[in-house]
């Protein structure tokens, strides 16, 4: 007998129909070789001999014949598919395992198996309608079914390919960018779409590689993220408009904060005519999870360094020389930066450089009582990024 052999059975009431002198031939027209609504319910199962299907079984039951099982699937509305042993038991009945998935949407759960036969629901996931690896999910209804998209990709058949990050878009389009193409784009972090800025080219500071995605933007002249700023830990948004214009001078706050993970974070400031960036080497779910609890955590990259981002008018004292995530002296800190003192301790530290200062200057470098290029207030924008 031919391994695919497909038949259709109907109920109207508890009469059972059986095709089998039709194979290959379908009971109800082939536009609808399913439906569990109405009065009149029916469906087609294809035979596939010494063969399993390896999904949550719905239901488990003792039957008389191959019929029977057939049947208690169909009245059975979690049902798309049965497994079928081959072998009687003691008793004389054969064991009948309903399942909660058809083979044409689940084929790599599908194996050869020398004690079981398996019959699946004739559907429109036969036609496998999904693309890109998305995985066909039969419904109880004529021809409906939906599609369980693979991560990357999005839509009623998986056609439409999600980023998540800017690095992705560098990876799937696999392409020469163009200054023009450091623009916003669409991402979805978490269950929503949004525009925001990717830096493309190879060109932004030192931080090297392509597709950097931009979390923050902060202005050294206002306080709105101020070390005390409930931005550093919360999941609100700010400016998110300002999250597409690039590098400007505009703050922005955006969800890749809490929602973008990365292997590195490209730190960059504007000051005067001067544009300095480096990048650091720091595994994370996000910034948000380095930062919100306060946490503080040690970065390693060197005081000239953190100075670079200023050029050559920062100015830090010479000791103690704290860097990382909440960074903290007594009464001084950095929610990303570095601070330092005149004295051989991290007491009283009176200078300071990075984001999320605790002075009155935001972002930037602030040096008193001996800072190694004299006093400054040096206010800068500032840009983070992650990759």
């Amino acid at each position: 007998m031919n391994e695919f052999n497909p038949f259709a059975f109907a109920i109207i009431g508890i009469l059972l129909y059986l095709a089998f002198p039709f194979w290959g031939q379908s009971f109800c027209d082939e536009s609808s070789k399913f439906n569990r609504e109405g009065n009149f319910i029916y469906a087609q199962f294809e035979e596939f001999l010494q063969h399993f299907l390896n999904v949550s079984v719905v239901e488990e039951a003792v039957v008389q014949t191959t019929k029977q099982c057939l049947q208690r699937c169909l009245e059975n509305p979690q049902c798309f598919s049965t497994n079928i042993a081959i072998w009687r038991r003691s008793d004389g009945k054969i064991l009948c395992h309903l399942l909660s998935r058809e083979k044409f949407g689940a084929p790599e759960r599908f194996q050869a198996n020398n004690s079981f036969h398996h019959y699946s629901i004739l559907s429109v996931c036969e036609s496998f309608p999904c693309q890109n690896g998305g995985s066909c999910q039969a419904l109880n209804k004529v021809n409906e079914y939906i599609c369980n998209c693979p991560k990357g990709f999005k839509g009623n058949h998986c056609e439409t390919q999600v980023y998540t990050a800017c690095k992705d878009i560098v990876e799937k389009q696999k392409k020469q960018f163009r200054p023009q193409d450091n623009k916003p784009y669409n991402l979805t972090l978490g269950s929503a779409e949004h525009r925001v800025y990717c830096h493309m080219t190879d060109d932004l500071g030192t931080c090297g590689g392509w597709g950097w995605t931009l979390v923050m933007k902060t202005d050294g002249n206002k306080s709105t993220f101020h070390y005390d700023s409930n931005f550093w830990n919360n999941t609100e948004p700010f400016n998110i408009e300002a999250g597409e214009t690039g590098l400007d001078n505009q703050e922005t706050k955006l969800p890749t904060y809490w929602s973008t993970s990365f292997s590195k974070i490209c730190l960059a400031m504007k000051y005067e005519d001067r544009f300095g960036a480096f990048a650091i080497n720091v595994q994370a779910n996000s910034l948000y999870s380095l930062i919100a609890e306060g946490q503080y955590r040690s970065t390693s990259v060197g005081r000239y360094t953190w100075k670079s981002l200023i050029g050559p008018q920062a100015s830090l004292q010479r000791n103690c020389n704290k860097e990382g995530f909440n960074a903290k002296c007594r009464w001084r800190g950095a929610r990303l930066g570095i601070l330092a003192n005149n004295e051989y301790n991290c007491h009283t530290c009176d200078s300071l450089l990075g984001f999320g200062l605790q002075d009155s200057s935001t972002c930037g470098n602030i040096a008193t009582h001996g800072g190694d290029n004299g006093n400054k207030d040096n206010q800068a924008m500032g840009y983070i990024f992650v990759h």
